[in-house]
């Protein structure tokens, strides 16, 4: 079966008894199969594991499995075979007493954390965007480049619908072939807070010179903000497609929402009631194509950045080995 490979062990449950606590955790991690047991032996093992910082799941279907199961990071019980003490004591029971289940269920969990890590990656991105141009602005003690309900039009409704289909994503294509998260961990880990914070600064500034040079020089703010908030919003739209950047299959949500929100866009500055409300006004096709074409400069910028930063890691990674 090829469970063996090399320097790999196998130990007995009498094997085990003539091993002290210390000596047990010396070789743990080299063995492969722990073969007649007993219940104190099995929990034994587990603690074992566990001091050595491994997040442990224990299946079983006996009674003598519950001890271990109880103990463990994550107990699973049979549902058909397990008896009624194990199934207590566990904390997922399986169904249909199928191990491949357990591998699906991983998988499924894994896709649940990186489609959390998508959609904060996206909101907290163009929050930070918001804000910068917001700050920037006070700073220089110019108008706001953004009013109340345009900032609750950008988070509720036009960044909020992409988000949620980013959350419907299929788990991407290789994500059972990698590490297992370390629990101590945060979830925004280093490289998620860079592609937040790289993203946001370029969006905010991108923001913020849009409404800075067309206030300055025609004097209309109404127009400044409506560009302020219409390139918040476009930077957005192209950039729910980046945070997919390892995802191959399709997301039949995706489009329809950034369609939605486009609309709520196009709605929020053409519709003369609803303008009037959000303080904005018509741009022309002018605008729209600078608009486009800063938001797309933005997102090669990014992509041109983290391949820079990737080169140069690859580089000094020998020389710091």
């Amino acid at each position: 079966m090829n469970i063996l490979e090399g320097g790999d062990i196998v130990l007995t449950g009498l094997e085990l008894d003539q091993l002290s606590d210390d000596e047990l955790l010396e070789i743990i991690d080299k063995v492969a199969i722990f073969a007649r047991t007993s219940p104190n032996q099995k929990l034994r093992i587990v603690k074992a594991l566990q001091t050595k910082g491994h997040i442990v799941v224990m299946t079983g279907d006996g009674i003598n499995d519950a001890p271990a199961i109880k103990e463990a990071n994550i107990g699973i019980a049979m549902g058909k075979a397990g008896t009624d003490v194990t199934r207590e004591a566990a904390s997922i029971i399986l169904v249909d007493d199928n191990f491949t289940t357990i591998v699906r269920a991983i998988e499924e969990g894994r896709g649940i954390s990186g489609n959390v890590k998508k959609f904060l990656r996206y909101v907290l991105t163009g929050n930070i965007g918001a804000v910068l141009a917001i700050f920037t602005a006070s700073l220089l003690r110019m108008p706001t480049p953004l009013i109340a309900s345009q900032i609750l039009m950008i988070n509720l409704v036009t960044e909020g619908i992409p988000a949620l289909a980013l959350g419907l994503d299929s788990p991407y294509y290789n994500i059972m072939g990698e590490a297992p998260r370390d629990a101590k961990k945060s979830i925004f880990d280093k490289p998620l807070l860079k592609k937040i914070i790289s993203r946001g600064l370029f969006m905010g500034l991108s923001a913020f010179s849009l409404f800075t040079g067309t206030f300055l020089l025609t004097g209309n703010i109404a127009r400044a903000r409506t560009l302020a908030y219409a390139s918040i919003v476009v930077n957005q739209m192209l950039h729910v497609f980046d945070c997919r950047e390892r995802t191959l299959t399709k997301n039949k949500y995706l489009f329809p929402a950034v369609g939605i929100s486009t609309l709520i866009l196009f709605g929020s500055i053409y519709i003369p009631a609803v303008a009037m409300l959000f303080g904005t006004c018509p741009l022309t096709i002018i605008d729209w194509i600078a608009l486009l074409f800063m938001a797309t400069f933005i997102g090669r910028l990014d992509y041109i950045k983290e391949k820079a930063t990737r080169l140069v890691a690859n580089r000094l990674s020998p020389l710091f080995a």
